[in-house]
């Protein structure tokens, strides 16, 4: 047998296809539409309801949120300690999980104690009792947390930051405040419950090792007509946000290093420029190699991270550059974040660069759906935003064609300091 030399390193394999595979859509008696992943040898299975009931459909800031954590607060059936000892007893986990434009509930537990679990699920979403005395200790311990967090430079220059592009009224744009929390009681959270989340407005994924019977328990247990069935909601209709670039300066004496925001809204996965710049978000600042990275933490030293992210929404999109830097080195970071837009701008990518992002990028992919559950993710993003699986097929074939005169391009409409808004709070 021969020795393996752990000098040299494996060749590079690049992977020639990536596919989601087909998933399999089944409805239950009362409508809910499931969409079923069954891969995998581990024992294990997850439920995910999700629901249009993100801060874009609530009437009063904050209660979305509160209202998708409260849901495991207790049942009509079991108070909050006992629901949680016995979820914990069969070794089970249930999250939530509030976003912009959907909040979900999510069930993880060994097949086998399916049966034992699914009902306490079914309780939570079916019949929450949203109790006073849970509300006040999580409205407590919430509002202790924005508090300490709005001491923070990150959280004022984020919050600048987004109030700055969409608008203060608007649900992208507003931050919550111990005041909006204050203003929430139990009832609200009760009818925006009543509203959101019902059979109607559901839509479910499977993800695991699933059998048959497990489908038939989940259609027993969640596809009934025993809970509110309302015809699912249109697309929410959201006001106009009218941004203007500029540079906001938000002092903080006693802060030592000083956090930066840039970027400008965009669009989300739907728009045809949407692959370009996530391969381009991604040279910028999407990777630890990163050109934002290389200059500015490894060569300039002024920070332990930055990053560019590429954000879509439902109905919108934006792109983001967060870092947190010496109070001495904001105005030279700026700068140099200017200079790597002009770079992008005037020099085309070259090959072995543009070559290692691609590959960097399909190894990512190759991560993101290894497992049920983590393909479940991605089939759920292309889902929500009306997309069927051709378009991830798509962005596979983009990514590997995409050419250095199309990054340019790219960057030459996007990347322009007079488009940014840029947030600096610090000292």
């Amino acid at each position: 047998m021969a020795t393996l030399d752990r000098s040299i390193a494996p060749a590079l394999q690049v992977p020639e296809h990536i596919s989601l595979g087909n998933p399999k859509q089944v409805k239950l008696d009362n409508g809910i539409l499931a969409h079923v992943i069954n891969i995998g040898q581990q024992e294990v299975i997850s439920v995910e309801l999700v629901f249009q009931a993100g801060k874009t459909w609530e009437n009063k800031p904050g209660l979305s949120m509160v209202t998708n954590r409260m849901i495991r607060e207790g049942s009509a059936q079991l108070g909050a300690e006992e629901l949680a000892k016995q979820v914990d007893f069969y070794g089970a986990n249930i999250k939530t999980k509030a976003a912009s434009d959907n909040v979900s509930v999510t069930l993880y537990c060994l097949r086998k104690f399916l049966p034992q679990v699914l009902p306490l699920y079914s309780q939570i979403i079916k019949s929450p009792s949203f109790p006073d005395r849970e509300w006040e200790r999580l409205r407590a311990t919430t509002i202790q947390g924005l508090l300490i967090n709005r001491e923070k430079v990150e959280t004022i220059a984020s919050d600048a930051f987004y109030e700055h592009i969409f608008g203060a009224d608007h649900p992208y744009g507003y931050a919550i405040s111990p005041e909006d929390l204050e203003s929430i009681s139990v009832e609200d959270m009760r009818v925006f419950y009543r509203e959101r989340y019902h059979a109607g407005n559901a839509i479910m994924f499977v993800a695991g090792k699933v059998s048959t019977d497990d489908l038939s328990m989940i259609n027993e247990a969640l596809g009934q007509n025993d809970w509110n069935a309302r015809p699912r909601d249109t697309q929410n209709e959201l006001p106009d946000f009218h941004y203007s670039p500029r540079e906001l300066r938000i002092n903080k004496a006693d802060s030592v290093q000083s956090a930066i925001r840039i970027g400008l809204p965009l669009f989300n996965k739907k728009h045809k420029d949407y692959h370009g710049m996530y391969m381009l978000n991604t040279i910028l600042g999407g990777y630890f190699g990163s050109r934002l990275m290389s200059n500015i933490r490894e060569d300039k030293g002024y920070t332990y991270g930055i990053q560019s992210m590429l954000v879509s929404l439902q109905s919108s999109g934006y792109m983001l550059i967060a870092t947190e830097v010496a109070n001495e080195h904001s105005e030279d970071t700026l700068s140099e974040v200017s200079l790597e837009f002009d770079r992008l701008k005037n020099e085309l990518v070259g090959e072995e660069e543009l070559a290692l992002v691609r590959n960097f990028t399909l190894g990512n992919v190759l991560n993101q759906i290894n497992g049920a559950f983590n393909k479940t993710a991605i089939l759920k993003g292309l889902y929500l935003y009306g997309l069927e699986i051709a378009h991830f097929d798509r962005f596979i074939r983009d990514i590997k064609e995409i050419d250095a005169a199309e990054i340019q391009r790219l960057a030459r409409i996007y990347l322009n300091d007079d488009l940014m808004v840029k947030v600096i709070a610090g000292n």
